[in-house]
């Protein structure tokens, strides 16, 4: 139990790392409290407390668009489905379809091997966006992938 609770906030860049007791007492913490918020790695830069993760495994809508941005970057983006089924008296399948780009060397073996009706596992982090069509905002979503498994494809090799 924290003897102070509740607990003040140590002060933006405060170092609260090993027993440090004294960094801890004057960082703003009453002795015994154990701060869970943002601490300074080894290297001295913040380490966050977030977290952006997507992991999903379905089937390859189309085939992939590759292309090349102007800095000679090749991007690969794939429309993924997973399925999922509504709960009540009445279940029904319903499928989501995820933007997922697959950039550099992942993007070279989504072009040569991948196609329509793969089963793919694809990990990575959701990216916002958005563009303007006819003078209105258009947001967007889209997974940016960090590994791609191919679990199978749909002729069977």
């Amino acid at each position: 139990m924290c003897p102070g609770f509740p607990c003040k906030r140590p002060a933006q860049g405060a170092i609260l790392s090993g027993n440090n007791s004294h960094r801890v007492q004057s960082a703003g913490l009453a002795p015994g409290c154990r701060w869970v918020g943002p601490a300074v790695a080894d290297g001295g830069s913040t380490v966050s407390r977030s977290v952006n993760k997507i992991i999903l495994v379905g089937n390859v809508g189309s085939d992939p668009d590759v292309r090349v941005t102007s800095a000679g970057v090749k991007v690969a983006r794939v429309s993924l489905a997973t399925n999922w089924r509504t709960g009540g008296e009445e279940p029904e399948e319903r499928t989501d379809w995820h933007r997922v780009n697959l950039w550099g060397r992942l993007a070279q073996v989504t072009e040569d091997y991948v196609s329509k009706g793969d089963k793919l596992y694809v990990e990575g982090y959701l990216q916002y966006d958005s563009y303007e069509r006819d003078g209105v905002t258009i947001p967007t979503a889209e997974i940016r992938a960090r590994e791609m498994i191919m679990l199978s494809s749909r002729d069977g090799q």
